[in-house]
């Protein structure tokens, strides 16, 4: 998607070539398709280098190109307890499924397999915290299934949700650990550890977003206390972070019990915002 592209004709080719998009959402599709004609100015050249770097970590050690066909392959290769032999094997499997989900037309399939997404949900809930490749192969997958309304109900029943709530306490708890170890000794490698923070955080925020299309989802957020979280993400060097942070927050500061907190002078709002509004991002 380049700048000349033209958004309209693109957006309805997307609706007539993807069922599970109505045309009634005819405007949501430009919308996104303008975010990501956009995209380069969200992330600095050092982070779009690093999401390549996470995309494409397994480049060069013999992975083939995934096929749907091949899913069962991929499945034994997730399962398995206790050794970092069984990670590396988790961490491969997992990125081949997420590859495979790069294709609007395997997730239907994907989607329907309840082994692999109820393998993929328990580790994903019990395994967030021992791998932050693992974390972010199996949040990219139930990312792109997120992307659709009608994929809800599935994620719903094996509590995707509150799983990505941990991740995100967990993933700015460690990026705020090295921040503070980057600020006293610039390693490149805490630099590159801090990008991967970032962008476990940013797929799970846009996971969540994504959820929070169900009312009855997003009231159940709020519950798990997501207001603080967002307000924690709204000034991380990350611009993508922030950007959907702020959205998140926009969308949430419409329903009064959530004034109410935003509005509490302890929250610190106007302190936290303060500093974006000379921000580099005109969009922020």
């Amino acid at each position: 998607i380049n700048s000349n592209a033209n958004i309209s004709h693109l957006a309805k080719t997307v609706i007539q070539q993807c069922k599970y998009i109505p045309e009634k959402r005819l405007i949501e599709v430009e919308g996104v398709i303008r975010q990501l004609q956009c995209r380069q100015n969200l992330f600095s050249k050092d982070e779009q280098s690093a999401l390549e770097l996470e995309e494409n970590a397994h480049k060069g050690t013999g992975c083939l190109t995934p096929s749907i066909e091949d899913i069962d392959d991929y499945m034994e290769l997730i399962y398995g307890e206790g050794s970092d032999l069984e990670l590396d094997s988790k961490i491969k499997g997992t990125e081949m499924i997420m590859k495979l989900c790069h294709k609007t037309e395997n997730l239907e399939i994907l989607i329907q397999n309840r082994v692999l997404i109820s393998a993929l949900s328990r580790i994903l809930s019990e395994e967030f915290h021992r791998s932050v490749e693992l974390t972010f192969n199996i949040s990219r997958i139930f990312f792109a299934f997120s992307c659709f309304v009608e994929m809800h109900p599935t994620l719903s029943s094996y509590r995707v949700g509150l799983s990505a709530m941990n991740i995100l306490d967990l993933a700015i708890g460690r990026r705020k650990a090295c921040s503070d170890h980057d600020s006293s000794n610039n390693e490149r490698g805490n630099v590159a550890s801090c990008q991967r923070h970032d962008y476990v955080i940013y797929v799970a925020l846009q996971l969540l977003i994504n959820l929070a299309e169900d009312p009855a989802a997003e009231r159940k957020m709020v519950k798990k206390n997501l207001l603080p979280l967002l307000l924690q993400c709204i000034n991380l060097p990350s611009k993508a972070c922030a950007m959907v942070s702020l959205a998140f927050l926009q969308k949430l500061s419409v329903f009064e019990e959530n004034v109410h907190f935003l509005g509490d002078p302890q929250t610190k709002l106007t302190l936290l915002l303060t500093p974006l509004l000379s921000h580099e991002c005109d969009e922020i």
